[in-house]
C-alpha cells in the first residue's frame, strides 16, 4: 500500500491525533448530563429490560432477577385460549413505552438513512452517537418552533 495514498491508515490516524477526537471535543463542549434526566424519564427505563415476547425465556428471566432488574418483557398468549385481560393491558402499557423508543430508531432510519454496517464497534458507536445527536437537534428545533408560535 502506498503510504501517501488517500486511504492510508497512518495518515488518517496522524490527522485524527493532530486535530483531536471529534467526539471528545463534542463531549467537552456539550454537557450531556443536562439531558440525562429527560432521557431516562422519556424512555422510562434504567431499572429493567424491555422486549417482545420472543425474548421471554427462563434463562433471560433468571439473568434479570440475578442482576436485580425488573422484567418488562411481553407475556405470550396461552395456546388455544384468549389472552387474559390483565395480560393484554400489561402488554399494552409495555408497548406504549416501547413505541416511544422505537419512534427514534424509525426516524433515524427513514430520515437519515441510518444503516450501520461498519468494521469495528467504535465506528458503529460513532455512527449511532452522531445519528442520536442529529435527532436531538431535530427535536430541539421542533420544540423551539412550537414554543415560538404559541
Amino acid at each position: 500500500m502506498n503510504p501517501n495514498s488517500l486511504f492510508s491508515l497512518s495518515d488518517h490516524l496522524e490527522k485524527l491525533s493532530k486535530d483531536g477526537d471529534p467526539l471528545e471535543v463534542l463531549d467537552a463542549t456539550v454537557d450531556f448530563e443536562y439531558f440525562h434526566g429527560w432521557l431516562v424519564e422519556g424512555l422510562g427505563y434504567g431499572d429493567g429490560s424491555k422486549g417482545d415476547s420472543a425474548y421471554r425465556s427462563q434463562s433471560n428471566e433468571k439473568w434479570l432477577a440475578k442482576n436485580m432488574l425488573t422484567s418488562r418483557i411481553h407475556r405470550r398468549k396461552p395456546k388455544g385460549k384468549p389472552m387474559p385481560e390483565t395480560t393484554r393491558r400489561a402488554n399494552a402499557k409495555k408497548s406504549s413505552i416501547r413505541a416511544s423508543v422505537e419512534h427514534v430508531f424509525g426516524h433515524q432510519k427513514n430520515r437519515y438513512g441510518l444503516f450501520i454496517r461498519t468494521i469495528g464497534l467504535a465506528r458503529a458507536e460513532t455512527k449511532m452517537i452522531l445519528a442520536n445527536l442529529a435527532y436531538n437537534f431535530d427535536r430541539l428545533i421542533f420544540h423551539e418552533r412550537r414554543r415560538a408560535m404559541g
